[in-house]
């Protein structure tokens, strides 16, 4: 969940198609069916936000520049845990 988090998308189109592979929902690996989380619950939600960028030229900025910031998307999940009915039966 870590990595789906950290990564910075362009596009609407794009998060919302990294998260239908993180939920399960789009193609398995090498032809197979994919397989749901089993003891975890998770919801990913695509969400626009702007970052920093970094500077092209070197030396400190000048007073007028303004700060060079980004637009893009994200993921945000919220995990939520299972029952686990196996062990229950003992």
């Amino acid at each position: 969940m870590k990595h789906g988090q950290a990564r910075w998308f362009a596009c609407a189109a794009d998060a919302e198609a990294a998260s239908a592979q993180y939920e399960h929902r789009g193609q398995g690996r090498r032809g197979r069916w994919p397989q749901p989380w089993r003891y975890h619950a998770v919801c990913y939600r695509v969400v626009a936000d702007t970052c920093r960028t970094r500077r092209v030229r070197w030396g400190r900025p000048a007073k007028t520049d303004p700060s060079s910031t980004e637009t893009g998307y994200r993921l945000e999940s919220e995990v939520e845990a299972l029952d686990n009915l196996a062990q229950d039966d003992g």
